[in-house]
């Protein structure tokens, strides 16, 4: 008999909530599911691509991607979530009612974190350009002025040196204390003409110290290059710049 009972019971269809619980349940479970399989699709544009570079939208995405890359290297970071940045990218592009920031929100995130990461990389790069130098200028030939800049005389010229209002042209090749070029009239086989007062600290100190037809080498310390503002490219904050200078000529 009481096997009866409980066989009835349990035969007994669900009650109107019980039916509102499961069936609330199971909306949330589809609910995940469907977020779940939306995620899925979307990792799938970032490793699904065949990479078909005669596709005109494949090369656009990826110049993108190379773009965005050297511009994450200029400032500084090392480490991205893929799967993040891909998020971020097809939210903004297809106006996702419900992103993770909003565009205020991003920027003012992005000048934080991006002010600190420069911040250090200049406090490093400054304690060693200071390292560097100073073991540069104790080699022989290399002299060392009163503000911090070191030449080396390679070839000495002839006639008067420039004045700090003159404008002069030169040869010159930029290096970074490691060697990486960042620019060289040299390479580009075409002299660079300017006035001494449109350029850095270090060149005009140093081009001063020249006559037509020499050839110097400077270690120009950061505060008297570009200092703690990276002008882009290669050259970031308080960097040391190596340059090797031929004075062609001086007008005024």
């Amino acid at each position: 008999m009481c096997i009866c009972v409980s066989a009835a019971a349990f035969a007994q269809k669900p009650t109107a909530q019980k039916q509102d619980e499961i069936l609330s349940k199971q909306s949330e479970l589809d609910a995940k599911l469907s977020e779940v399989l939306k995620t899925q699709e979307e990792m799938k544009t970032l490793f699904g691509s065949n990479m078909d570079m005669e596709n005109d939208i494949v090369k656009m995405s990826y110049a993108y991607g190379i773009s965005l890359g050297e511009n994450f290297k200029s400032q500084g970071v090392q480490q991205i979530d893929y799967a993040a940045l891909n998020k971020g990218i097809m939210d903004a592009l297809t106006n996702n009612p419900n992103p993770k920031m909003t565009v205020q929100e991003s920027q003012q995130f992005l000048n934080e974190y991006i002010s600190a990461l420069m911040a250090a990389k200049a406090k490093l790069a400054k304690e060693a350009g200071e390292k560097w130098l100073a073991e540069n200028g104790k080699k022989d030939g290399v002299m060392t002025t009163e503000s911090g800049l070191q030449y080396e005389i390679i070839k000495e010229g002839e006639g008067a040196a420039p004045s700090a209002s003159s404008k002069v042209t030169v040869h010159y090749h930029g290096t970074l204390t490691n060697g990486d070029v960042f620019d060289s009239s040299v390479e580009r086989g075409q002299p660079a003409t300017f006035g001494l007062g449109q350029v850095i600290k270090g060149w005009t100190e140093g081009l001063q110290l020249m006559k037509p037809g020499a050839k110097y080498k400077f270690y120009i310390p950061s505060e008297l290059g570009y200092g703690e503002r990276s002008p882009g490219g290669k050259i970031g904050p308080n960097e040391v710049l190596v340059f090797e200078v031929e004075l062609l000529s001086v007008e005024g």
